[in-house]
């Protein structure tokens, strides 16, 4: 009697993981075609390429993982697998390796990517990519916009390059950047806060429904805030503008001493939700990572 209620209680977890991916999904098409449907349209096609690789990923909603797999669809299993890799720390070559056995063990016709890239592949969509963007080593300046084009800073006249000579030919000089920062696009990222119906609410709390007692709870009782708010009148009239918070913090990635090396990311943390939702881990958003031995101190702003 135990073990049925037990099965049951799998079902229905399973059936809601599923509904929640569907609903994640709708949410997404919601906002990229203004009609929340997966319905065939050419000319929306055409001018929304986002729809199209949307619409791939829906199909790879509706696939079972193998014929006849009632327990798994194919886009659900390989998001357990991605979250695998990302909390375990894979290697990519650990997944591949993963991968080929899943596919040599699972009935003929499986649905399973073949190796690590057509998994990221599936979901390139969803835009956590990043921009490479050129950095004066002593971050003075970024080169982009009207610096794209220079080889030295404009302020220390420290080269934008460094020298590799591969061979013994002088003639062959290959030129490696000193330092490249990684920025990752805060728009898409912000407008998926709204996108999805469980988050856009949300971003109103800090005005709508939090406690106005005059007890400091939430960074939105602060007199700073406040102060923010008189400073800044049409920002602070539309209580669905993200309010931010940026840290950052320096670490050696290969968590090995004898390698000088560090990486300074920087975290935006939305502060309009509850207390509880924003200083969760999950909803931090990597802005960007420079690579440096020191971090960059006063000279954030030419980051930000």
């Amino acid at each position: 009697m135990n073990h049925g209620n037990c099965d049951a209680a799998e079902v229905i977890e399973d059936s809601s993981e599923d509904d929640e991916i569907s609903d994640l999904l709708r949410d997404l098409a919601a906002g990229l075609d203004d009609r929340g449907d997966f319905e065939d349209n050419s000319s929306t096609l055409e001018t929304c390429p986002e729809l199209v690789a949307l619409q791939k990923l829906v199909a790879e909603n509706s696939k079972e993982l193998y014929p006849n797999c009632k327990k798994y669809i194919q886009l659900r299993f390989l998001i357990r697998l991605l979250h695998i890799k990302l909390l375990g720390g894979r290697s990519d070559r650990s997944m591949n390796l993963l991968l080929d056995l899943l596919n040599d063990a699972l009935p003929e016709g499986s649905n399973l990517p073949r190796n690590f890239h057509e998994a990221k592949k599936l979901v390139k969509f969803i835009g956590v990519g990043y921009n490479s963007i050129h950095a004066c080593p002593n971050d003075c300046v970024l080169y982009w916009k009207e610096n794209v084009d220079l080889n030295e800073c404009p302020k220390c006249e420290v080269s934008r390059w460094k020298l590799d000579r591969k061979s013994l030919d002088e003639r062959h000089v290959y030129k490696v950047l000193k330092k490249v920062l990684r920025y990752f696009p805060m728009k898409k990222t912000l407008q998926r806060l709204f996108l999805s119906s469980k988050t856009a609410s949300l971003t109103r709390w800090h005005d709508e429904d939090r406690k106005k007692d005059g007890l400091l709870r939430h960074p939105t009782d602060s007199p700073l805030w406040q102060d923010f708010d008189e400073k800044h009148l049409e920002f602070s009239a539309d209580s669905r503008n993200i309010r931010l918070a940026f840290a950052t913090d320096g670490f050696n990635p290969f968590r090995m001493n004898n390698v000088s090396y560090s990486v300074w990311p920087g975290i935006c943390i939305p502060l309009n939700f509850p207390p509880s939702m924003c200083m969760k881990q999950s909803n931090f958003i990597l802005s960007l990572l420079s690579p440096g031995k020191r971090g960059s101190g006063s000279d954030m702003d030419v980051f930000l």
